[in-house]
């Protein structure tokens, strides 16, 4: 990997894996990024066991490949109990000289895609935290009524 951006929360959970590929080595690249992406996702899943399934399934963990002038934004997410998706958002190419200068309008539209998306995970991380906060005070809440009736029973 090239690169990895972490999320500005506390937890610094993976957001985004870069890899810059070289033309003849662009496929085995892809496979990695899918591996390190669906990584991330396990990874993630293990820390937020107490979240609701509808907000994970929204969690995606993004990639960049870059190939000579050609930047492809990628995702991975989970989808069912044992699916799992991996899919090309959008590609766009980077303008290398005068005549491909209108290109610079599809980065620019690239990058915002990208800042949505990862605006958008960010405040589905808030969300899976306060899941797992609020499933841990029922959860010590479940515990303790559970003691105070056995200890009125014992007695």
């Amino acid at each position: 990997m090239n690169g990895i951006g972490y999320s500005i929360i506390r937890e610094k959970t993976e957001r985004l894996v870069i890899e810059c590929s070289g033309r003849w080595r662009a496929e085995e690249d892809t496979l990695k990024l899918m591996e390190a992406t669906s990584c991330c996702l396990k990874h993630e899943m293990s820390r937020y066991l107490s979240a609701y399934w509808k907000t994970f399934g929204q969690r995606q963990v993004l990639a960049v490949q870059c190939v000579k002038n050609t930047i492809t934004l990628m995702c991975s997410k989970k989808v069912e109990e044992n699916k799992w998706c991996f899919a090309e958002q959008r590609p766009t190419i980077v303008p290398r000289d005068w005549i491909d200068r209108f290109f610079w309008v599809k980065v620019m539209e690239f990058l915002l895609k990208l800042k949505d998306l990862l605006d958008e995970q960010e405040s589905i991380t808030l969300l899976s935290t306060n899941e797992v906060q609020q499933n841990k005070c029922w959860h010590f809440l479940l515990i303790r009524s559970s003691t105070v009736i056995s200890q009125y029973h014992i007695d």
